[in-house]
C-alpha cells in the first residue's frame, strides 16, 4: 500500500513539474512572437520582416504544389 502511494505521488510530481514547464515554453513563444513585430523602427523589425518574406514564400509554394496536382488530375481526365 505504501508502494503505491509512493509512486503515485511521484507521477503527481512529474506531471507538474511537466505542466511548468510547458506552460513556460509556451509564454517564450508568445514573448518571442511579440518581440518580433513589425512596427516600422521597431527592434527587431527586421527580424519581422524575414519571417513574412519565409511565410508568404511558403504560401506560394504551397499554392504552387497545389496547382501542379490539380492541372496533372486535370490531365488525366483528359
Amino acid at each position: 500500500m505504501i508502494c503505491s502511494v509512493t509512486t503515485s505521488s511521484y507521477k503527481q510530481e512529474n506531471f507538474n513539474c511537466c505542466r511548468v514547464m510547458n506552460k513556460s515554453a509556451k509564454n517564450r513563444r508568445k514573448a518571442d512572437r511579440k518581440k518580433h513585430s513589425l512596427k516600422e523602427g521597431s527592434q527587431y523589425e527586421d527580424i519581422a520582416l524575414m519571417e513574412a518574406i519565409q511565410d508568404i514564400i511558403n504560401h506560394a509554394n504551397i499554392i504552387q504544389v497545389q496547382l501542379v496536382i490539380y492541372e496533372w488530375q486535370e490531365t488525366l481526365k483528359v
